[in-house]
């Protein structure tokens, strides 16, 4: 979705489309439209640096209730052409289209063009597609004609080696600046170099860094959904943790600090109930303007899943870590269960085997005796009495 944060708030307020405007605050913005990016503004970015870039910038607050409402409607569009579809994120989907183009007759560009035309019909709000032979070129290609457009690279291999060959290095998702400066110092600024540069790339980096950089250089990516997906749902969580995080510039203080918690909590929350999940188990990652990176996680006594449940338990082990000065922070959701709807809970039974319908029984049988042993549970000679703050709690600092 183009600037799908900012996009959904025009639609409240028409008078903003004119306007640089920003989803955010002083602290840290969300994303801004397409009239604040003219004056560099842009996502993941501090609200004061903002504001000094374009001092007409006009804040808004996040509203992510809204922007799940909107998401909804999105994804009622995609599973039109893929009903497994897998979601990346509120504003970011993942269809193959291969069955649908096969049963239909029609061509990915078909796809892409109908598709455009068919959630700015029901949303009024527009995106950018990436048709491409698999995951990672198909992220790629949907930023090359934003907003509002769509780009195609051929299924063949002269085409995707054509298309990766000049392509930045930073194009690609999951390399962010830290990255890229250190591939920029092993002479790596394309796609291309890295299979140039293999042998250092090799010697110098962990196993899995090389394996991802070397797809990335022969244009290899997923070619089929992981196993969350995003469209029909069998009753399990099918991904072992959800998360948010955002790279900014050295951030020190404490009000900051906690705004920042709060905007990703947010984010976190509306990326869970789009999935229809729940988490037990928050985790703080912060990274130093030193490079080191700490972890801080608390297991709670019951599952949650809104920013009011999370933001507490997240505020407390950022307070913890104070003072510190940061450039990174994310937040985790892990110990994931799908959350039951009423009504449901008999239809998912149903589809469930003999094996996984005595694990579940199982597991209903164990969950009080685990509650009354983590209520009994003695951390350092002291008893923690949070209720949803926090019971368990692990730490780890390395460097990165």
């Amino acid at each position: 979705m183009d600037a799908f944060y900012a996009s959904v708030e025009e639609l409240d307020q028409p008078e903003l489309k004119n306007k640089p405007m920003a989803v955010g605050g002083i602290g840290m913005i969300c994303t801004a439209n397409y009239e604040a990016r003219k004056y560099g503004v842009r996502s993941a970015m501090p609200g004061f640096i903002a504001r000094k870039l374009c001092p007409q910038l006009v804040f808004v607050k996040p509203d992510f209730v809204k922007y799940t409402a909107a998401s909804e409607q999105t994804r009622a569009v995609f599973r039109l052409y893929d009903p497994a579809f897998e979601a990346g994120s509120l504003d970011e989907a993942y269809l193959d289209i291969t069955a649908y183009c096969k049963e239909h007759g029609v061509t990915g560009e078909q796809v892409a063009a109908e598709l455009r035309a068919k959630v700015t019909a029901a949303t009024q709000l527009t995106c950018s597609v990436g048709v491409a032979p698999n995951v990672m070129l198909a992220k790629v290609a949907s930023d090359m004609n934003k907003p509002n457009g769509q780009a195609k690279v051929e299924a063949s291999r002269d085409a995707v080696m054509a298309f990766v060959h000049d392509l930045p290095i930073r194009k690609i998702p999951g390399i962010g600046k830290v990255s890229e400066q250190t591939l920029n110092a092993l002479d790596i600024n394309t796609c291309s170099q890295v299979i140039q540069q293999r042998a250092y790339v090799a010697a110098l980096l962990s196993s899995i860094s090389c394996n991802f950089l070397l797809s990335v250089g022969l244009g290899l990516g997923a070619t089929e959904h992981s196993s969350r997906g995003g469209g029909e749902d069998n009753g399990l969580p099918g991904r072992k943790g959800i998360s948010c995080e955002r790279t900014f510039s050295a951030m020190s203080a404490p009000a900051a600090l906690e705004q920042m918690a709060d905007t990703l909590v947010q984010h976190l929350a509306a990326d869970m109930a789009a999935e229809d999940i729940e988490a037990k188990t928050l985790t703080l990652k912060l990274k130093t303007t030193d490079f080191h990176i700490r972890t801080r996680a608390a297991t709670l006594p019951n599952y949650v899943s809104t920013a009011a449940q999370m933001l507490p338990p997240i505020s407390k082990l950022l307070k913890a870590e104070l003072p510190v000065e940061i450039r990174l922070m994310g937040v985790r959701g892990s110990n994931l269960r799908k959350i039951q709807k009423q009504g449901a809970i008999s239809a998912a039974g149903s589809k469930l085997n003999a094996l996984q319908r005595m694990v579940l029984q199982g597991r209903k049988q164990q969950q009080p005796r685990e509650q009354q042993q983590q209520q009994q549970q003695q951390y350092g000679g002291q008893h923690l009495q949070d209720g949803q703050q926090g019971i368990e709690w692990h730490d780890n600092e390395q460097q990165q």
